[in-house]
């Protein structure tokens, strides 16, 4: 099928210029200089002057698990402590299922005091209640849940993890990191019918933001809603998802070397469908600033400094055993301590295996030495990195930024140094952390500050990027992140039609890109949203 989009303006070029794409059987053919009859023919989108771009790309996305919390209870919209209590109050009472489940409170949002066994239980009754926070790093949970769990105040913490006490040493309702699993490990499972609900609602969101493709960022029995390998096989093969997925494969925490068959089995399990494939390993290294288990070289305010899940070596024979079959490792590293183990790791593994073409990442850089950015530069590690958190937001600074030592603060997201340094970065939101929106995430990495933000004041102004760097980020670095830069992330002739059109010309949404929005989206030259 033939068709084309006129009369639109493109990024990188003169601002009164109009041009024609052209596309066929799912790729471009042309882009070419606009002429008064294209808007006339048939299968043709007429611009009028809005701005086109490649499709956008999320390098890091649990677009399965985001759209099944849509159908939970869903807290993400609330922007007041009364208005999460509300929705939580809300689904207790429209719902009728054994448990309450649900994402998306923040902490900033609720204070210790109402934060609390007994008012959640006021909220939520007799039936188990286990609720994630935004960064799905800790869950507040009920006195039912933590019967159903058998969790006491004599109850040893996890490994890798942690169950909330307060001054007294009684229960606080709050589960960290791998005590999460203490209660969602008993929430009834899961039907792969909804899973795929979640998928189509996540994907139908996904688009209508101009993302086209992502890489789901857990793949596997990490929680019930990242078990999605099946799901994410059929929904492409059914078009479901129509642009291209990379999984990342769960790779256990606790073990070694060791799980790589169980790995392998799980990418197995993922091959036969056109645009879905699972060649990368997820390693979860450390926690988030923000609950103080991003794993720090300075201690926190109040001495501790995190952890990181693995131990170096065993990280550097993961990271080896994982690049040696193939695989491309996705390193979760908030802390500057974990982001210099993971880039120890990926050395060694380069070392290891010099032959290879290399794809590894390093996701979140929460903190960065310099040192260890040159580092990543000159080992071609992919940065994936969430621009919409990188601001004065009312959690960093009233989370996180007082609990990191002063040497640490400017070391906060460093985008700039890693585009100076000659280092390739990749655009995620980590939803349902952040909202997939990437016209937001333009203007944070721009300017270091968003309409969410406490004050004026730029998030370290000096790591600001250029819009070019930032569109590159958000299109082609993510692409190679997926490797899938051959394909898609260019708006060039031979590859993908998969497009976005802006709602506004380049030049207004150069102007107010937290404020554009996408009016349509094409993957392989298909209209798969209008607004």
């Amino acid at each position: 099928m033939r068709g084309r989009i006129a009369g639109c303006t493109l990024p990188g070029r003169p601002h009164e210029a109009r041009f024609t794409v052209e596309h066929e059987s799912g790729r471009i053919t042309a882009v070419r200089p606009a002429e008064a009859r294209d808007a006339l023919g048939p299968n043709t989108i007429d611009a009028a002057g809005r701005a086109l771009v490649p499709g956008f790309i999320d390098a890091h996305a649990h677009v399965v698990e985001a759209g099944i919390e849509r159908l939970r209870c869903d807290m993400t919209a609330a922007r007041t402590s009364a208005e999460t209590f509300e929705a939580i109050a809300e689904y207790a009472r429209s719902s009728n299922g054994p448990w309450i489940v649900g994402r998306g409170w923040e902490l900033d949002l609720l204070p210790e005091e109402q934060r609390s066994i007994a008012f959640l239980d006021r909220l939520t009754g007799d039936r188990p209640a286990y609720l994630n926070n935004a960064n799905g790093h800790c869950a507040w949970v009920n006195s039912a849940a933590l019967r159903a769990a058998g969790i006491t105040r004599e109850t040893a913490d996890p490994s890798g993890g942690a169950i909330g006490r307060d001054a007294r040493g009684e229960l606080d309702g709050m589960l960290y990191e791998s005590a999460l699993n203490l209660v969602n490990d008993l929430i009834p499972a899961l039907t792969e019918a909804e899973k795929l609900a979640g998928l189509r609602a996540g994907v139908a969101e996904l688009l209508s933001y101009g993302v086209t493709s992502w890489q789901e960022a857990i793949v596997g029995p990490y929680v019930q809603t990242t078990d999605v390998a099946r799901t994410l096989r059929e929904g492409s093969a059914s078009g479901i998802a129509p642009g291209y997925v990379e999984g990342a494969i769960w790779w256990p925490r606790g073990h070694g070397a060791d799980a790589i068959d169980a790995v392998l089995a799980q990418r197995a399990s993922a091959a036969g469908a056109p645009r879905f494939r699972c060649d990368a390993v997820k390693i979860m290294l450390d926690g988030t600033a923000s609950t103080r288990t991003a794993s720090m070289i300075d201690p926190y305010s109040d001495g501790t400094s995190g952890e990181s899940f693995f131990d170096p070596a065993v990280l550097a024979e993961v990271v080896g055993s994982a690049d040696e079959h193939g695989l491309d490792v996705h390193i979760h590293a908030n802390g500057d301590r974990s982001v210099r183990e993971a880039v120890d790791a990926i050395a060694s593994a380069v070392r290891r295996n010099p032959g290879r073409a290399h794809r590894h990442q390093i996701a979140h850089l929460g903190f960065a030495r310099p040192e260890d950015v040159q580092r990543m530069a000159d080992l071609a590690i992919i940065g994936v990195v969430q621009p919409a958190w990188a601001h004065r937001s009312a959690k960093m600074v009233s989370r996180v930024l007082p609990q990191v030592s002063a040497r640490s603060e400017p070391l906060a997201y460093p985008f700039g140094s890693v585009v100076r340094a000659g280092g390739e970065l990749a655009f995620s939101s980590d939803w349902p952390v952040s909202p997939p929106d990437p016209w937001a995430a333009l203007h944070t990495a721009v300017h270091r500050r968003s309409r969410a933000s406490v004050d004026a004041e730029p998030l370290g102004a000096a790591e600001g990027m250029a819009l070019a760097d930032a569109m590159r980020a958000a299109t082609h670095g993510a692409a190679r992140a997926l490797r899938r830069e051959d394909r898609t992330g260019h708006l060039a002739v031979g590859f993908d039609a998969d497009l976005a059109l802006a709602d506004r010309s380049w030049v207004e949404a150069e102007r107010s890109l937290e404020d554009t929005r996408t009016s349509a989206t094409l993957v392989a030259g298909e209209v798969v949203f209008a607004s």
